[in-house]
């Protein structure tokens, strides 16, 4: 009963349009959120939808029917080898968008899935209406193409060097998590709450389990990271910056 009402309550919410203030609430993760001038029109032109924790906003492979504005929780950009293996590519937090790609891409199927790690709250709008407003509003256009130039510079400075050693590429992984998902916490600590796998958080890092299981140990002893179920807290940003180039920080 109580998963029916749950349901009912999450499909009344998706027939909801977006109230013009959708956009007031600050986000609380660190990364920059697009600029106001163009998530008010984006906000304005679609309607809410709510999902829970682990529900698919887009498949893989999915044909481009909607972009999706987060508003509040996180969502993982993942993709599914065709041996079944998935790999982490990215996390994204209030005020980014999700499924434009593949919208102005005009390919057939999403390239990635989409995935609610917390519970989230999104407007979603047509990818007809999507691509009007890209025509439309200056602003729009100009932060989406400043969005897709920005995910582009991150994954190229997250693809490691052959030589990489596997803590660089761990901290490097940690540290690109902190700042598209990471909450401030008291004083120079950031917080990581967002149910990822030690396994997806590998991927990210481009390297085994075993081996980040390895280097998450060492990290934990000298201080540098602490740990709980899914739940990762980095008491000082800048000390475990500091074991990588300048570079890695400012994806």
């Amino acid at each position: 009963m109580v998963e029916a009402e749950q349901q009912q309550g999450m499909e009344e919410s998706r027939d909801t349009p977006a109230p013009a203030d959708a956009g007031t609430a600050r986000p609380a993760n660190m990364a920059s959120p697009m600029p106001r001038a163009a998530l008010d029109p984006l906000l304005k032109a679609g309607t809410r939808r709510r999902f829970r924790a682990g529900e698919t906003l887009i498949r893989q492979g999915d044909p481009p029917m909607f972009v999706a504005v987060i508003l509040s929780g996180y969502v993982k950009k993942i993709r599914i080898s065709p041996t079944g293996s998935s790999a982490l590519h990215d996390v994204l937090g209030s005020g980014r968008i999700c499924g434009h790609e593949v919208v102005l891409s005009g390919d057939a199927g999403s390239a990635f899935g989409v995935q609610a790690t917390t519970e989230v709250t999104c407007t979603a709008l047509s990818a007809a209406r999507f691509r009007e407003l890209m025509n439309e509003s200056p602003p729009v256009a100009t932060a989406v193409a400043a969005d897709l130039a920005r995910q582009l510079e991150h994954h190229v400075r997250r693809m490691p060097n052959i030589d990489d050693a596997p803590t660089s590429r761990v901290v490097s992984a940690l540290l690109a998590l902190a700042l598209s998902a990471g909450t401030p916490g008291p004083g120079p600590s950031v917080e990581i709450d967002i149910s990822l796998g030690q396994n997806e958080i590998a991927s990210l890092a481009f390297i085994s389990r075993e081996a980040f299981a390895r280097v998450l140990r060492d990290l934990r002893a000298r201080g540098l990271v602490r740990t709980a179920r899914r739940r990762l807290i980095i008491p000082d940003l800048a000390a475990l910056a500091a074991l990588v180039s300048p570079a890695a920080v400012s994806s």
